[in-house]
């Protein structure tokens, strides 16, 4: 029988990658926020940051078939790691979710 990619990959890899990633994309909402001065510019900024992030950490394509260091390259977005933990990375989770836990001040 064929089991689904998300059964032969571990469900739990794939639901953790996907908590990370949520709060890795919050995180870096909030700072787009803070960090712009007038209110338009995040609503300017954010598809375009979007679409960045995705295109370079390999939504769309297999960047490994492109190139070795867009590859490694995309382990520096967060789409690059939720892929790469949904794979079962345990490092790429632990970065998710060192991106996206709020900080202490």
């Amino acid at each position: 029988p064929v089991r689904p990619p998300i059964v032969e990959k571990g469900w739990l890899w794939t639901a953790a990658a996907g908590l990370a990633y949520a709060l890795c994309c919050a995180a870096l909402a909030q700072g787009l926020v803070r960090w712009t001065a007038l209110e338009g510019r995040v609503d300017a900024l954010a598809p375009f940051a979007a679409l960045i992030l995705c295109l370079l950490g390999g939504c769309f394509l297999d960047l490994s078939g492109v190139s070795p260091a867009m590859a490694r390259l995309a382990l520096l977005t967060p789409p690059g790691l939720a892929q790469a933990a949904s794979e079962g990375s345990a490092k790429a989770l632990a970065a998710l979710f060192a991106l996206g836990l709020p900080r202490r001040r």
